[in-house]
């Protein structure tokens, strides 16, 4: 399970073993939006700050960022 928040983190958890994996840092704003890819190793990231970040679930370092310029 993915978590997003006003503390600009991204938080993986196992709901099976009930911790906290990895925090993804990237974002300089509010995240507001979270998706998964299909393959469920990938995901997407939307923020306050214009940002959209691809993610690996075990690399926690944006693998791409997107910033909207409107």
């Amino acid at each position: 399970m993915l978590s997003t928040g006003m503390d600009k983190c991204v938080k993986l958890f196992c709901l099976r073993l009930k911790t906290l994996l990895a925090e993804f840092y990237g974002h300089v704003g509010t995240v507001w939006d979270v998706k998964w890819a299909p393959t469920g190793y990938y995901f997407l990231t939307g923020g306050a700050d214009k940002l959209a970040i691809l993610w690996k679930t075990d690399v926690p370092a944006p693998q791409r960022i997107f910033e909207h310029q409107g």
